[in-house]
């Protein structure tokens, strides 16, 4: 061991190397017998690479400002020097450095681009077998340009290490991303990690499971909005300007009420490794003074704004859910602000944050609506809303789906029994037209009936009978009387008016019968193996007069 004196570099050059320098006696009296060529201290508790260097006097050690700064060393600070020893759970298997320049001032102009997978080169070639530890700063050379290091992130080849220094090694995986709030440099290539929004490929939480987030009968949308909005961010952002597209930045869920589609924007928010989803509806963006509406929704986008201007292409995701939309994007010109043409300024604003000239590219914004024919044409087309999905009626197999979300507990307490587990199938059968919603109404139905059965009514003072609680098979069927869908043919009504069936009259009867038939079928199309009901309006024109010429029915 030796105390030695610290001291300035003999030369600003040797700064860009990460070293200390020592005198060559002073080394050698360090190293009596030195097993390689590399030569590794501990200066004052921390590691560094030694070299030898005739200009530094005999009882000093020389360090740059970085150095010092990090280690808490002024200039003729007496500090213990001795040989380290590196204990092989330090190996390095990644580390993630940030990038800055070294002069801050900035000139107002252009970032300087920097090829991150020559720069991990480079970082290996100087700083191979050096030790690093969180939040060191490393100066360096790069292509003439002086750019600083900060060491945010070790992984260790060995799992559970706990050494606080990370040995670096020739396979060492090396990443980077861009200092926070730095306006001097901009990063490509293949080595940029983080940014959900420029193609950091950590924008999911995970895997996830539809079910477990209590969603069901919506898995063929799901994928389309992975295939639309989400498939392009996975990938890098150099990859992404290869190919010379941008990110969706918005899309409309749209369809009738109850079919899941505030919950699968909810949802969507969770699974995503994004900021905080800000979620608001319509109505609130509407403001009684004067230009109060459009202040709403620029706040809306004032974080992303900022951080864009910050961060550049290693942006976080932020998501904007508007849910009841036509409320304050009815098509312009209408009237619809009440003669204030307040609307009309909404959906201006909204069109130049989406989509205008300083157009933000680490946004998704989420509409939802149940009159999409109501929404102004301009927010639909590609490059704003462009994605359209319909949230619709779920088919059986959603429905099932659906029944399993919404008893996962009582299966799991055993509150269910088994004939109606069995037959959750036939429930799923007997709910056609059924949304999500009214699936779920169902259910709290049929649970009334059991605990309606376990109270004795005549005498309230009784506690509850808790160990008979038990959902069985005739409270859904006692259920599916009381609750109704809101969509679908009133079949009580339907029957009463064929009670007899059909009495074949002729030809003409045949033929409108056929006829019927097919458009019938015309209305379940057949989607990715998902039969997809769509609305057909029919046109009868009737072959008497009734002073109509013709009389038109619309079914």
């Amino acid at each position: 061991m030796q105390v030695l004196q610290v001291s300035n570099l003999p030369t600003n050059r040797l700064a860009l190397t990460n070293r200390v320098y020592l005198n060559p006696r002073t080394l050698h009296a360090i190293f009596t017998s030195p097993e390689s060529s590399t030569y590794l201290v501990s200066v004052g508790g921390h590691p560094y690479i030694a070299d030898a260097h005739e200009s530094v006097e005999p009882g000093q050690i020389a360090l740059n400002g970085l150095q010092r700064r990090h280690a808490q060393f002024s200039l003729s600070t007496r500090v213990e020097v001795t040989e380290f020893r590196p204990d092989p759970e330090a190996i390095l298997s990644s580390l993630e450095i940030s990038v800055d320049l070294l002069a801050k001032k900035s000139t107002g102009a252009k970032p300087r681009e920097i090829d991150t997978d020559k720069l991990a080169e480079d970082v290996i070639n100087n700083y191979v077998n050096q030790m690093v530890q969180l939040k060191q700063i490393l100066a360096m050379d790069f292509e003439g340009t002086k750019v600083e290091l900060t060491i945010s992130k070790l992984d260790f080849l060995q799992e559970g290490s706990s050494s606080p220094y990370g040995q670096i090694t020739g396979p060492t995986e090396i990443c980077f991303r861009k200092a926070s709030k730095s306006k001097l440099v901009s990063l490509s290539g293949s080595r940029v990690s983080g940014g959900s929004s420029g193609g950091g490929n950590s924008i999911f939480l995970g895997d996830f499971d539809f079910e477990k987030l209590g969603i069901g009968g919506l898995d063929a949308e799901f994928n389309r909005i992975f295939r639309r909005a989400f498939a392009s961010r996975i990938w890098p952002v150099h990859i992404i300007k290869q190919m010379g597209i941008t990110h969706v930045r918005g899309m409309l869920l749209f369809g009738p009420p109850g079919c899941g589609k505030t919950l699968i924007a909810r949802q969507i928010g969770k699974i995503l490794n994004a900021r905080e989803p800000k979620i608001v509806n319509g109505p609130e963006i509407l403001n009684k003074f004067v230009g109060g509406s459009e202040e709403k929704v620029r706040e809306l986008f004032a974080d992303a704004e900022k951080e864009q201007r910050e961060e550049g292409d290693q942006s976080m995701l932020h998501i904007i859910i508007l849910d009841e939309m036509d409320a304050i994007c009815k098509q312009r010109g209408s009237n619809s602000g009440g003669g204030t043409g307040v609307s009309d300024s909404v959906v201006n604003q909204l069109l130049s944050k989406i989509d205008g000239v300083d157009s933000l590219n680490n946004i998704l914004l989420i509409g939802m609506t149940n009159r999409k024919d109501m929404i102004d044409d301009a927010l639909l087309r590609p490059g704003r809303l462009e994605l359209h999905v319909e949230i619709g009626l779920p088919d059986k197999k959603g429905r099932n789906q659906i029944l399993n979300i919404h008893t996962k507990n009582m299966r799991e307490a055993n509150r269910i029994s088994a004939a109606a587990l069995a037959n959750l199938d036939m429930v799923a059968e007997k709910t056609k037209n059924f949304s999500g919603a009214e699936i779920e109404g169902l259910i709290k139905a049929a649970s009334s009936y059991a605990l309606t059965r376990c109270v004795d009514v005549k005498d309230l003072s009784k506690p509850p009978d808790e160990k008979n609680l038990i959902l069985k098979l005739e409270d859904f069927e006692r259920a599916l009387t009381d609750v109704e869908p809101k969509f679908g043919a009133k079949s009580q009504e339907l029957k009463a008016l064929y009670r007899n069936g059909f009495v074949p009259y002729g030809e003409t009867f045949d033929f409108l019968m056929s006829t019927m038939e097919r458009l019938v079928e015309q209305g379940n199309w057949i989607v990715t193996n998902q039969v997809v009901t769509f609305v057909v309006i029919i046109i009868l024109t009737s072959l008497f007069d009734f002073q109509c010429d013709p009389p038109i029915k619309r079914l």
